[in-house]
């Protein structure tokens, strides 16, 4: 649909030049016609005829050159219908014109509004540093998610890459209307990469009282705001230090683990993910075992972990092992890229 909005846009410019166009030329004839048509039934010179036909044409009444005969009358109300007529007309053109000229200018801006107010349970991403740009990317890698990146500077906004085409908002990410444009009464996560813990931990305040759903993720410089960010209503938090000296402790201990995590992160062809799956009253897997349940081909995947309902974590289940209501239950899942 959005397609065949450009394409007709795109019509409708070359429609207008054309009219404006012929706008012009009507327009000169008008004025030829009516020069030649006083020098042959009149007898006027150039320059009088010609004033008296633009005079006629722009309706000014500036009043005769010279006395007209009654076969020049004639002549001068149909110029008079016919010329106003081609100037109402290019007028009409012009108009059309820059309106269509304006619209090419907003048109791509009138797109990008449509497609996030159309997104549903999409991720919003706030502000595009380093970590923006890193989980941006990362997000886009997989086609499953749709993204929506918050922006209040115009000079970061044009350093994303043409092809990604992410949609994005020009604007301060801690606002409501901000916010609200983003869709986030309809978004299911939105991650916090602001400048500063402040502007981050009041994101998240706001986000959190217009969303209470919401899977807010926050960055935090410091270790020591984590349980600030938690009470301000965020799902989880990241401090890019603590990860990245995390990922040197393993590097130097678990060279297996990163060995694995490398070759499918380098893999292209393969899609990686670990999703959640919340045992209900009534629920089908409820009172079963992973065996009876036969989770693996129906979910898709392995379970790797069950968080049981009092909070405590088992590893590894067994195919005798029990799931109750209130569980959660990880599952990794290996998928081929289309």
């Amino acid at each position: 649909m959005e397609s065949k909005f450009l394409i007709s846009h795109d019509d409708d410019i070359k429609n207008s030049r054309f009219n404006l166009l012929l706008s012009a030329y009507l327009f000169l004839a008008v004025i030829a016609f009516g020069t030649i048509g006083y020098i042959v039934l009149e007898d006027w010179n150039f320059v009088d005829s010609l004033y008296m036909t633009v005079v006629t044409v722009s309706t000014v009444g500036f009043g005769e050159v010279h006395p007209l005969s009654p076969v020049g009358r004639l002549f001068t109300v149909f110029l008079i219908i016919f010329g106003v007529g081609v100037v109402a007309y290019g007028i009409a053109n012009l108009a059309e014109s820059l309106f269509q000229r304006q619209m090419s200018f907003f048109s791509p801006f009138l797109k990008q509004a449509r497609t996030i107010a159309k997104m549903e349970n999409h991720i919003i991403i706030c502000g595009y540093g380093k970590m923006g740009r890193a989980t941006i990317e990362a997000l886009l890698d997989d086609d499953f998610y749709n993204v929506v990146l918050v922006e209040k500077s115009q000079a970061k906004i044009d350093l994303i890459d043409p092809a990604h085409k992410v949609p994005h908002i020009v604007g301060d990410a801690t606002l409501e209307h901000v916010l609200q444009q983003a869709g986030i009464t309809k978004a299911r996560s939105l991650v916090a990469t602001l400048d500063t813990d402040a502007d981050n931990l009041f994101l998240v305040l706001t986000a959190r009282s217009m969303n209470s759903s919401l899977k807010i993720i926050a960055r935090s410089e410091s270790d020591v705001n984590r349980t600030k960010f938690i009470q301000a209503g965020a799902t989880k938090t990241v401090s890019p230090y603590a990860a990245g000296a995390q990922r040197v402790f393993s590097l130097l201990t678990a060279s297996g683990m990163n060995d694995l995590t490398e070759a499918i992160q380098s893999d292209k062809k393969v899609k990686f993910k670990v999703d959640t799956l919340e045992i209900e009253d009534g629920d089908q897997f409820a009172g079963k075992t992973f065996a009876a349940a036969r989770l693996r081909e129906v979910l898709g995947g392995l379970v790797v972990a069950i968080r049981r309902a009092d909070g405590s974590m088992m590893f590894t289940p067994q195919s005798s092992t029990v799931m109750h209501p209130g569980d959660n239950l990880y599952i990794m899942k290996f998928s081929e890229r289309s």
